[in-house]
């Protein structure tokens, strides 16, 4: 039965030979990919000793270590503080909210908690001086009081010390020195109870009106400052909402994204407006490998261009992973070099190898070899020129390959579905660059612009013509645009009427002042209101005439004109009529669709277009915003932004924009070589097989041509690049 079964396997094998070799390897391009598998005619090949792996290879980036910023509160967004590719400081400012309004409200907080410091200041200053002299009559009162007190006379005095009388007595108060022998009234104490009353309820009345109005003082002053506090408390608080408006950075780096966020856009307290990344400190993020999976893995390195670097797997946080596959975010894991890394950059490509199991130098055979019964696995082998059925004893396979640990020897030739053939060609695996090519199509964005507007207040303003062109560079305090004013003369003569009025109440209020000594603090306030309507009133009368005498309109900031609005010579414009847009160079870039994520942060690209002049031109370009793989969905986007020189923005913008104006968004080509692998191990892609995500070659040694496998990173249109197995010189069989 035994021998049966095997018959029925050696008929099997040899019916699947019959259908011939598997479809040739697919070309996938410029893409980094590996293929489908491939097979072989059936036929006999020898037990040989070679290196088994079951690894994974994951397509990885670099990318600095970031952080993404938040306002923390609900805002109107304003304008960006820092740009991508643009270096900041620890504090140096992300964005900006519109703070007009609250900044407006701050103005006049404190002008009021100004206005009652004074008024409180005056009123206790007027208060004080007041209470001065019938304070100091009370206290020289209550001296007289207290002195009075300290000589006050005995009130009666013993009979007959005082005679009928007397000249120290009033006429008709002579006390009666009769005979009972009773005490007598003093005198003396008559006259000093006359004095006492007199003195003490004059200092009574004073010290009473004081103490009264320093209560009323010390009411106010509680009053007060319960009030100013308050004040005090809501100005700071509205300053910490002014403060929050001010996005700023808490680490020093460069900006590596911004949002799309325009001026008047609403902004959620948790909606992400801008990125910095510190490009010293830098990660591998590639697709998701669970912690098991590394965990049990022998071996997990990286390879960046050729050289090997040890990292360590930073799991991501429990919550940080519910969240993202609840709101659909990119999943991935992240990797950190433990050792130098100044080689790398950030934007590199690289690879993630996990090495789940590894046997080196171990006997195997094909996997096709192999037949399963009962007892175990079965191999036929050629021996005395009979194929003889013989068991052996299996490790680990590799997918394409199965370890032998007994049953036969190496250089058996055991009979397999699919065998690898030689050809008579031959090649040697050597060094070289690797690289994928990356193509699209670009146009100019600009994400700071600033608005040119009409700057006349008073008067009527007409349009007379542009001194500049669409595209063209400008500094700041360059002349945009010529006007004519039409002044209103009725108004200003109105208004030279009031100051002339002004002036002369002035005067006359002077000239009281210096009769009455300046001593009417009361004329003083009213002469000092005059004084502040004048110098209102002179204030308004030179803007009046600054403005008629108007005739440019200036560029308020460095740039390039984006847009010049469609006014036709004597044309009326508005107060704040917007007349052009001009654009900061160092924030204008080369946007393009980035759909399959290829383009990375630090990425070199060349950008050509056709010039004005229908010349063609190229210059060179930056990669400057993170790819979403270092991102959260707040932040991420299917566009590059790709920095320019300054010096060629000029030139780029006007090439993609059409006679009428539209912008033209296939008009810059843009062309890198990416993913680089540079000085890696790299061989024929006719000298590979690939079988079940495994690749082979036959290579030729001393003994005879060995089916060997290797650990790919991935091929191009010509080549397959090495990640471990093979050495460099080693001489190789073709298909």
């Amino acid at each position: 039965m035994r021998n049966g079964r095997r018959i029925i396997c050696l008929i099997l094998v040899l019916a699947t030979a019959l259908c011939g070799c598997g479809p040739e390897a697919s070309d996938e391009g410029e893409e980094i990919v590996l293929l489908d598998p491939v097979g072989d005619s059936s036929g006999w090949e020898a037990a040989a000793r070679r290196n088994l792996y079951d690894a994974d290879v994951y397509s990885a980036t670099v990318y600095p270590y970031t952080q993404e910023y938040s306002f923390g509160a609900g805002v109107v967004f304003h304008s960006f503080g820092a740009y991508p590719g643009e270096r900041v400081k620890k504090g140096g400012t992300l964005a900006l909210g519109d703070s007009s309004a609250l900044k407006e409200a701050i103005g006049e907080k404190e002008e009021q908690i100004l206005r009652m410091e004074e008024e409180f200041q005056e009123y206790r200053e007027e208060t004080l001086e007041a209470m001065e002299k019938p304070a100091g009559e009370a206290e020289y009162l209550r001296g007289i009081v207290e002195n009075l007190l300290e000589t006050e006379p005995e009130e009666f005095l013993p009979a007959g010390s005082v005679s009928g009388g007397d000249a120290g007595v009033p006429k008709g108060n002579a006390p009666d020195a009769g005979a009972s022998g009773d005490p007598v009234k003093n005198p003396a104490y008559i006259q000093w109870k006359e004095f006492y009353v007199r003195y003490e309820g004059d200092y009574r009345i004073l010290a009473h009106q004081v103490d009264m109005t320093k209560a009323q003082l010390e009411q106010k002053t509680a009053l007060y400052e319960l009030d100013h506090q308050h004040a005090l408390r809501q100005l700071e608080s509205m300053k910490a909402e002014l403060r929050k408006m001010t996005l700023a950075s808490s680490m020093e780096g460069t900006v590596v994204a911004v949002g799309s966020w325009r001026n008047g856009s609403p902004v959620g307290e948790r909606d992400k407006v801008a990125a910095v990344g510190d490009l010293s400190q830098k990660l591998l993020r590639c697709q998701y490998i669970d912690k098991l999976t590394v965990t049990r893995a022998k071996d997990v390195y990286a390879l960046v261009d050729g050289k090997r670097y040890e990292i360590v797997y930073e799991p991501m946080d429990g919550e940080e992973y519910a969240r993202r596959a609840a709101l659909k975010e990119t999943i991935y894991s992240t990797f950190r070099l433990t050792e130098d890394a100044q080689d790398i950059s950030v934007g590199d490509f690289a690879v993630i190898t996990v090495v789940n199991d590894i046997r080196e130098n171990v006997l195997s055979v094909p996997e096709t070899a192999l037949h399963k019964e009962p007892g175990g696995s079965f191999v036929y082998v050629m021996r005395d020129g009979q194929s003889t059925a013989v068991s052996v004893e299996t490790g680990m396979s590799d997918g394409v390959y199965r370890e032998i640990l007994g049953g036969i020897q190496e250089g058996d030739k055991v009979l397999a579905a699919q065998v690898m053939t030689a050809g008579e060609s031959r090649a040697s695996v050597e060094r070289g660059n690797f690289n994928s090519k990356f193509s699209g199509n670009g146009y100019m964005t600009y994400l700071s612009v600033s608005k040119t507007r009409n700057s006349v207040n008073y008067g009527r303003t007409y349009f007379l013509e542009y001194a500049v062109s669409l595209y063209q560079h400008v500094e700041k305090g360059d002349v945009i645009a010529r006007i004519r004013v039409q002044p209103d003369l009725v108004e200003l003569e109105r208004n030279q009427v009031k100051l002339a009025r002004l002036r002369e109440r002035l005067e006359i209020l002077e000239r009281q002042e210096a009769e009455e000594g300046g001593a009417d603090k009361s004329l003083l306030k009213t002469i000092a209101a005059r004084r502040e309507e004048i110098a209102q009133a002179e204030e308004l009368i030179a803007e009046m005439t600054a403005d008629y005498a108007t005739g440019r309109i200036v560029a308020q900031e460095s740039g390039i004109i984006v847009s010049l609005a469609d006014y036709v010579p004597e044309d009326i414009l508005g107060r704040d009529a917007e007349l052009a847009e001009i654009a900061d160079e160092d924030t204008c870039y080369v946007i393009l669709e980035n759909k399959n994520q290829l383009l990375q942060y630090g990425n070199s690209v060349k950008v050509s277009y056709t010039d004005k002049s229908g010349e063609g031109a190229i210059v060179d370009g930056v990669v400057v915003n993170l790819s979403e793989g270092g991102l959260s969905s707040g932040l991420k986007s299917d566009y590059s932004l790709i920095s320019l020189p300054p010096e060629a923005v000029g030139s780029v913008a006007a090439a993609v924009r059409s006679e009428n104006g539209a912008i033209i968004r296939t008009a810059l080509k843009v062309d890198g070589a990416i993913r680089h692998m540079n000085g890696v191990l790299v061989v024929p892609k006719e000298a590979v097989w690939e079988s079940g995500g495994k690749t082979y070659v036959l290579v030729e040694e001393e003994g005879g041509v060995v089916a060997r496998s290797f650990i790919s990173g991935g091929h191009d249109a010509s080549r397959y690049w090495v990640v471990d197995g093979l050495a460099e010189g080693m001489t190789l069989c073709l298909k």
